[in-house]
């Protein structure tokens, strides 16, 4: 897709209540990128999937979340800076990664931001066992206590749904569980792991992403 001839690019890094933030303005329309649990905005797949969503005309803001307490509250005050940030937008698209794509969908069941118009949940974790992991179990329990599925089945926006099927790190059923309970939800399964090492599925989601916010934009 072609930029309007109009539109100015200008990259913005910036401090936002102890977040990293980056900002590119390109058009009126925004994606926020949000990375997976203890990620940042630099990671490689993530970066290609903002440059493929910037080559459509879409201006992006990514961060990195605190992680200082890593409870879902905390997360989710984290996102609303971003969404906050982004209200100077005429249109928003969510995009999480992993950890992020959780908070991102909890985030979409719970706001009534009306310039919210998409949702992109990249290997998006549906359950989670804990493994003997303690922040796991942590989170597990506020997840439930927060009534956070009920949260998700509240989505009305449009939303897409990334599955790798050799994800290790997550269900493989992730996928198909959080299309059953967001109502018209799509769902697009690659042949990659959880953080899509495979640069050929990588190229064909960052695509795919781009191409779905782009028409859920217009």
């Amino acid at each position: 897709m072609k930029k309007n001839k109009n539109t100015t690019e200008k990259i913005k890094h910036v401090k936002i209540a102890g977040l990293d933030v980056e900002e590119k303005k390109i058009s009126e329309k925004v994606a926020v990128i949000s990375p997976g649990f203890r990620a940042t905005k630099n990671e490689k797949y993530l970066r290609k999937i903002k440059d493929e969503i910037e080559k459509r005309g879409i201006s992006t803001i990514i961060f990195t979340f605190r992680m200082k307490k890593i409870t879902i509250e905390s997360e989710l005050n984290d996102l609303n800076k971003m969404v906050k940030k982004a209200e100077k937008y005429e249109k928003i698209a969510l995009v999480g990664h992993s950890f992020g794509g959780l908070i991102s969908m909890i985030y979409a069941g719970s706001e009534k931001e009306k310039k919210i118009k998409a949702l992109v949940l990249l290997s998006a974790p549906a359950s989670e066992k804990s493994n003997g992991r303690e922040w796991v179990k942590k989170l597990k329990k506020e997840l439930k206590e927060d009534k956070a599925m009920l949260k998700i089945r509240k989505i009305k926006i449009p939303t897409l749904i990334i599955q790798g099927v050799f994800d290790e790190r997550i269900s493989k059923n992730s996928g198909r569980i959080l299309k059953k309970k967001i109502n018209g939800s799509e769902l697009k399964e690659f042949k990659t792991d959880h953080f899509y090492t495979n640069k050929r599925e990588l190229k064909k989601i960052s695509m795919e992403t781009a191409k779905w916010i782009e028409r859920q934009l217009k």
